[in-house]
């Protein structure tokens, strides 16, 4: 049977899927409260930003470098620099976080999130400040 907009055949649709996700992860950019409630800048001596702003990669870590300049979280280290390096070579943009124990990190982050950032940032810290909690074994 044809209409004035074509044939009414039945169209192949696409299954719908779903996924259990909660609404905070459908956008990575969002953080969640309990993880900024954790989050702790104490052992960390240093941030060091590099990136390229034409890169798309670099969203996050400008997202991140913006979130650490709050005066909220500035206030939990006010020992704690954060020095920016923007760069225009189309490299991958790093993040070294130093710690005052003399360890670093450094970090690619290329294809992390936002909150993939926060949880890897504070995952360290917390080495480090049970690292520094536990008596030293001698």
């Amino acid at each position: 049977m044809a209409t004035r907009w074509g044939s009414l055949r039945p169209h192949k649709t696409v299954p719908f899927i779903k996924y259990f996700r909660n609404r905070l992860s459908e956008n990575d950019q969002q953080i969640s409260r309990d993880k900024l409630r954790k989050f702790n800048l104490k052992p960390i001596s240093s941030f060091r930003f590099e990136y390229d702003p034409f890169n798309p990669q670099s969203a996050s870590l400008r997202k991140l470098c913006s979130v650490l300049h709050t005066p909220r979280w500035r206030a939990s280290n006010l020992e704690c620099p954060c020095q920016v390096v923007i760069r225009g070579d189309r490299s991958e943009p790093t993040l070294l976080v130093s710690y005052f124990d003399g360890q670093s990190l450094v970090v690619k982050t290329g294809n992390f999130s936002l909150a993939d950032l926060v949880e890897l940032i504070q995952r360290q810290t917390d080495l480090h400040v049970t690292d520094a909690a536990s008596p030293a074994s001698s």
